[in-house]
């Protein structure tokens, strides 16, 4: 699953005041959705809209908070045809138009939100086309530079009950204080596993992660989870933040039968 959301600011339309809504776009299973969540303090009036396909609104604030994200052929001898038949799924052009569209997307690329940009990708190569999600990497202050890296999928915490999904890392989601403390939780925590080697990160390589399994009796993630918030302010997920937010940041400890009922749950051996 792919997720991205920003903040907009508009007028309430049951009061006219000035509110704060959240948009969002999400790709999951081959399927494109948008949502728009809200609450008025002045009238409580709290909305919800969503639905599938693009919405020029959600896009265009997602773009304005986040930047845009990228996608880029990698393939080196990518199929023209191949690349027309995705666009022409996208877009009613005439086929000297298609043509020259391939053409240009494989010069140049594309660029919009992560979640059009992973989805793209997704159908690209399932026409055996190889491409990859980029996204320019912020400073401190804000602004971007040109410098490119390739979108990293991970298994974000999750509820134990859940299946597997992937989460894109994308940095700077996270205040530097949230993403302490949501560290802190991550890493403070029960082990269910631990190795003792560690291995680069997955996002620039400039640091070495210790490989483990921890749950707080509810959500099990990976130890390195830990230092992709703290050192990238990586958003593994809102409900994952709301869920250690309710614990004040505190996991409970567990006794020996609740850890062995866990680990033969998720079969990791003990």
């Amino acid at each position: 699953m792919v997720y991205e959301s920003a903040q907009r600011v508009g007028p309430c339309d049951q009061c006219g005041a000035e509110v704060l809504s959240v948009v969002s776009e999400t790709v999951n299973a081959a399927t494109f959705e948008w949502a728009i969540e809200g609450s008025c303090s002045e009238c409580e009036h709290i909305w919800h809209a969503s639905g599938n396909g693009i919405s020029a609104e959600v896009r265009a604030a997602i773009i304005a908070d986040n930047g845009p994200s990228g996608l880029r052929i990698v393939d080196p001898d990518p199929s023209v045809g191949a690349m027309m038949r995705v666009i022409r799924s996208r877009e009613s052009l005439p086929l000297h138009e298609l043509r020259a569209a391939a053409e240009d997307l494989v010069a140049n690329g594309r660029a919009g939100t992560l979640a059009e940009m992973s989805l793209l990708r997704e159908r690209l190569e399932d026409q055996g086309v190889r491409a990859e999600v980029v996204f320019a990497t912020p400073r401190p202050s804000g602004r971007t530079i040109s410098l490119v890296k390739r979108v990293v999928y991970l298994v974000p915490p999750k509820r134990l009950s859940d299946p597997d999904t992937r989460t894109a890392l994308v940095p700077h989601r996270l205040a530097e204080a949230e993403a302490e403390l949501l560290a802190g939780y991550l890493e403070s925590a029960t082990v269910l596993a631990i190795a003792a080697s560690r291995l680069p990160d997955r996002l620039t390589g400039r640091l070495l992660l210790p490989l483990g399994v921890m749950t707080d009796g509810e959500w099990v993630w990976n130890l390195d989870w830990a230092d992709y918030v703290r050192a990238y302010r990586v958003d593994p997920s809102q409900q994952f933040r709301d869920h250690a937010r309710s614990r004040n940041y505190a996991p409970v400890e567990l006794d020996d039968d609740r850890l062995q009922q866990i680990s033969r749950t998720l079969g990791v051996p003990g």
